[in-house]
């Protein structure tokens, strides 16, 4: 007998071949780039000539952490595949295991807030190996042999399934925090949702934390997991999760087996773990509080009880007149007017950005947005936007930059840009506002990392500078070119500036608890300014440096407030390492915690060009998918294995599929090789076939068919709007074999051309909207033979996105067409979209008009044992037309109802919609006496 757990697994390891993998290659890197390799006993780097040191350093560190700093997590360490991106402007890194590989993209988060003083390349070497620890440990028992039965898919399914996400990246980011100067646990905007819920005496319950809402500001499960974890780590021991892991990759408790090997060794749960943890937590920051002294300040915006709404980046227009960025759960990032009385102006919607950093001038606002190679993904740039103030215009004045901040002088006459090279060089370049043929590269000889450039009304420019872990204040003198230090270099965390008469304001993380503080451009003592309970951050002052903004963090966002400045009597601070402050010391006392940067030698290893197309081809997963792509019917099973390279260069797929419909096998293979703009796509299919043709007659045969295509991929970013399209091409060779040839049937064979196409243009989102406020998408398909049997097929499918009367509402407009004859001698098959309620496929043709009305109904936010965590229930209002035709008759169908849909998460790991269609055949032509349907249907709708 299965085990009811085990049993499920098996079907979520085995069907999400089916629902994860991807049919062809598509490299996301250009081919231009020269790739070099170099490895160590258990880790080989890929890297783009020109970033040697960078490898170095990679290779190094990991090295350094397997011979040293395992312990805590296990011995187990497999070897693993390192990808360092240097096109890309995306800040990301991660682990898969299909193939086992790690990927790195060069260019850092420009939220200094989030990532501190530690270099990026760093973090990343120090958290995503002990990803790649992790899943070496976890491979036992129960996820060994999924990992045998299905390969590294297997593996990867089977490790997230026993063990929560709270601890990969909790366990991962409190590795980082011991082994840096720094890290995420010792910033404060870490914890700050956390802290934010304690001053709103707020204690939700673990299965909400755990799973997310949509209507509550909570932390993520990095802050929540690094909690959990330095708590076991604290009261448990340094090395305690190593057997926890042990045991919840081993399943030793099929039923949510972390929770057992929990139990098993601490003699708690996740949710009694979670209450004693954030209990600590909060004890510690209410003492802090207890001997804090507060300013008092006004708020400009006034803080939401419901709507999580966040206002950043303010800037003092005129008295009593303010500008700021303003976003929400319902409403993607704009720029607003603000006043003292309350009211609010949009001023211009913001496009689609990895930084959302303003720079105000005199009458100009500046900011990036994003840029995309359309066929490259992991090659993408920056635009510098402007907006004019006083006229209204938004327009692009730089394009295909790498630009990571930009910056207006107060005259808005020049403009500077921070860029970052493919090869890790970071550059000042200032020049004319809008003609850059002549701009000027500012000295910055020792490479520091720079950040929040600044200029004052004098037209001095300051931003901060990072180097080797630390922090410092810069004053870059335009004339001289000469970069000064105005502040010591700290570990401490500095972000956002802003420019006075006669200080710099910064915010900081000095006490424990994000503030803003003043620093004299000549240097000196910071003074404290501002004094919150939870974060104040991005600063801004008046010309008479009288009066300060900045963000305040509640629980239901941050909030634009006002204080009066006083320099003069503000108290001086006292700097401390982040290893001597007592609001870090559960993380400070640990046996673990040491700085290991700079113990790691210097390594030199031997560096090869990269040919392993071919040669790293692995055979990483294999497994039993629904080949329909479906979880609500299973019309077929396939049998799959999958090879792939770390590039994604090349794939092939061997399969063996068998089709219950027809009582019939299949096999063959695909191949697909996608260096190049243009895919390849190569294939063979031996199929088994027993269908009924004309007349009714039963007809058994076997055929081959050869494939042979091309595809071309893209997606790119305008403004506001991601786009998408693909154009494929295929001849397929359709032969048929041996088949029973009663009545003077032949088996000829089939030749012919399919081409397909797809186009869309989606409105970015934000987390409440159903759908797109505006957006297109479109598919079509022709299908014509050119010799042997008959085949011909058009398809053309469209979808009109449009907003509705409240902004999570939306209203969808779609329709289609078919043309296929039905005596046509080989059918293709049939991907149309039918009317609700009809499926009628012995058509020459379909046509559809479908009208959908979609909105929120309520968000519960509630469990069930850990089995459903339900979010939010939304509805669907639908109306459908559609005209069918065959030979000489035409017939009409009309069907209508509502769909419900709850959006869930299962085993608090799977994020699965699932719902019903409640449906009525307004007019229903097929039912008659002899076939009676009735008129309502009922139908079961998994996925969105």
């Amino acid at each position: 007998m299965i085990h009811r757990p085990l049993l499920s697994l098996l079907l979520v390891v085995f069907l999400s071949k089916g629902l994860f993998g991807q049919n062809t290659a598509a490299s996301t890197n250009p081919p231009s780039i020269k790739w070099q390799s170099l490895e160590t006993e258990k880790v080989k780097v890929l890297f783009p000539k020109g970033l040697e040191n960078e490898a170095n350093r990679i290779a190094s560190l990991t090295r350094y952490i397997d011979e040293n700093n395992k312990a805590s997590i296990g011995d187990k360490n497999y070897k693993i595949t390192v990808l360092l991106h240097g096109k890309s402007m995306y800040p990301n890194a991660f682990v898969t295991t299909s193939p086992f590989r790690s990927e790195f993209f060069g260019t850092p988060l420009q939220d200094w807030s989030i990532i501190g003083p530690n270099e990026w390349l760093d973090l990343l070497a120090v958290h995503e190996y002990r990803h790649a620890l992790q899943f070496s440990n976890a491979d036992r028992g129960v996820t060994k042999i999924f990992h045998i039965l299905s390969g590294q898919l297997g593996w990867n399914v089977a490790s997230n399934l026993s063990i929560p996400d709270w601890f990969w990246e909790g366990d991962a980011t409190l590795s980082e925090t011991l082994q840096t100067p720094s890290g995420r646990g010792r910033l404060p905007s870490f914890s700050e949702e956390q802290r934010a819920l304690f001053e709103a005496d707020r204690m939700y319950r673990y299965q909400t934390i755990r799973n997310g809402s949509f209507v509550k500001r909570l932390p993520s499960h990095y802050p929540l997991g690094y909690t959990m974890n330095l708590y076991a780590r604290e009261h448990f021991g340094n090395d305690i999760w190593k057997n926890i892991i042990k045991d919840a990759g081993a399943y030793r408790r099929l039923y949510y087996p972390f929770n057992g090997a929990l139990k098993r060794h601490i003699g708690m749960n996740s949710k009694k773990l979670y209450k004693a943890s954030f209990k600590d937590l909060k004890s510690d920051y209410d003492s802090l509080l207890s001997k804090t002294e507060l300013i008092s300040f006004e708020n400009i915006s006034q803080p939401t009880k419901k709507l999580v709404t966040y206002y950043a980046f303010p800037h003092i227009e005129s008295k009593g007149s303010y500008l700021a960025l303003k976003s929400s759960r319902k409403e993607t990032e704009k720029v607003v007017r603000l006043t003292n009385k309350g009211s609010e102006e949009t001023l211009f919607s913001m496009g689609i950005t990895n930084n959302s950093i303003l720079s105000y001038g005199e009458n100009k606002i500046v900011w990036l947005e994003n840029q995309t190679n359309p066929r490259w993904e992991n090659e993408d740039f920056s635009i510098v936007m402007s907006y004019d103030i006083k006229s209204g215009k938004k327009e692009k004045i730089r394009s295909k930059t790498k630009a990571i901040f930009a910056a207006v002088t107060h005259n808005d006459l020049k403009l500077l840009t921070v860029e970052l090279t493919e090869n890790q060089e970071y550059k000042l370049l200032i020049g004319d506002f809008y003609d850059s043929t002549e701009a000027k590269e500012l000295s910055n000889s020792q490479n520091w990392a720079i950040a929040y450039p600044t200029f004052d009304t004098k037209g001095d420019l300051y931003y901060l500078a990072k180097k080797n872990g630390q922090i410092a204040i810069v004053r870059h003198d335009l004339k001289s070119d000469k970069q000064v230090l105005i502040s010591p270099w700290m570990t401490q965390s500095l972000s956002e500036l802003a420019i006075g008469k006669s200080h710099v304001y910064v915010r900081a993380g000095f006490s424990g608890i994000d503030n803003i503080y003043a620093l004299p451009k000549t240097g000196g003592e910071f003074k404290k300014i501002t004094s919150v309970k939870v974060g104040a951050m991005m600063p801004a002052v008046n010309e008479e440096e009288d009066l300060l903004l900045f963000a305040n963090s509640t629980n239901t966002g941050q909030f634009i407030s006002k204080q009066e400045i006083t320099t003069h009597t503000a108290n001086s601070v006292e700097i401390q390492d982040l290893n001597e402050m007592r609001i870090y010391n559960a993380v400070n006392n640990l046996s673990e915690n040491q700085n290991i940067l700079n113990k790691a030698p210097e390594t030199n290893l031997t560096v090869k060009d990269y040919k392993g197309y071919f040669s790293d081809l692995k055979i990483h997963s294999w497994g039993i998918s629904n080949s329909e792509s479906s979880l609500s019917s299973i019309g077929a099973v396939e049998v799959n294995i999958e090879v792939d390279d770390y590039l994604e260069v090349n794939k092939i797929s061997p399969f063996y599929a068998y089709n219950f419909n027809e009582n019939a096998s299949s096999g063959g293979l695909n191949y697909s090789y996608g260096k190049f703009a243009t895919i390849l796509n190569l294939g063979y299919t031996f199929r088994e076939r027993n269908v009924i043709g004309i007349k009714d007659r039963p007809l058994a045969f076997n055929e081959n068919e050869l494939r042979v295509g091309l595809s071309l991929p893209l997606s790119w970013i305008t403004g506001n709007y991601f786009w998408g399209s693909k154009v494929a091409a295929n001849v397929r060779s359709i032969s048929f074999l041996d088949g029973n040839q009663k009545d003077g049937w032949k088996n000829p064979s089939s030749n012919l051309v399919d081409v397909a196409f797809s186009l869309s243009s989606l409105r970015q989102r934000a987390m409440q909207n159903l759908q797109s406020k505006f957006g297109i998408e479109m598919k079509g398909r022709t299908a014509q033979s050119f010799s042997g049997e008959k085949a011909n097929l058009m398809n053309f499918q469209m979808a009109l996105l449009l907003p509705s009367f409240a902004r999570n509402h939306g209203i969808t407009i779609s329709g289609g067409i078919q043309k296929e004859a039905f005596e046509n001698g080989y059918q293709i098959n049939d991907t149309f979209n039918y009317p609700r309620g009809f499926r009628i496929t012995d058509n020459d043709q379909v046509r559809k008009l479908a009208f959908d009305y979609k909105l929120p109904l309520i968000y519960p936010d509630f469990g069930f044992w850990g089995l459903t965590y339900l979010k939010r229930l939304r509805a669907n209002l639908f109306y459908d037309f559609g005209q069918l035709y065959g030979g000489t008759r035409s017939f009409n169908t009309q069907s209508t109802g509502i769909e419900l849909r709850l959006d869930q998460t299962s085993l608090n790991v799977i994020d699965l919609p699932v719902g019903i269609r409640l449906g009525y055949r307004v007019q229903d032509p097929f039912t008659t006496s002899n076939n009676p349907l009735p008129k309502t249907f009922v139908e079961l709708i998994i996925g969105n």
